[in-house]
């Protein structure tokens, strides 16, 4: 890849990824449907934690970093990027435990005659 290319898409990435998530972390509430048992905010680390994932990779092939350096920050884009699947993760089940906690399953009604 080219360095201006990935520059510019490292660019671009921060500009339309950061805004939101950190809107969100802050307590705004995205326009968008997502579930209203405050989970919003599992999705905003997970994009936040992606994005850490790309920067750790894509930033030393850039600088043209030594190899143990690029190897080092390879694994600890692995790494970001398997703990920003596991708040995504959480974010799916999270309501699935509210329901069942929330909600008793219904009563059987009467029937009319």
């Amino acid at each position: 890849m080219n360095t201006t290319i990935g520059c510019a898409l490292l660019g671009m990435c921060t500009v339309l990824v950061w805004p939101p998530v950190l809107a969100t972390l802050l307590g705004w509430e995205p326009p968008l449907p997502h579930r209203s048992d405050g989970s919003a905010r599992l999705l905003a680390m997970a994009a936040s934690t992606g994005h850490a994932a790309l920067l750790a990779g894509v930033a030393p092939r850039l600088a043209a970093a030594p190899g143990t350096v690029t190897t080092a920050c390879s694994y600890a884009a692995a790494l970001l990027a398997i703990t920003a699947a596991a708040l995504c993760v959480a974010y799916e089940r999270t309501p699935a435990e509210h329901r069942e906690e929330d909600h008793p399953p219904p009563a059987s009604f009467p029937r009319r005659p």
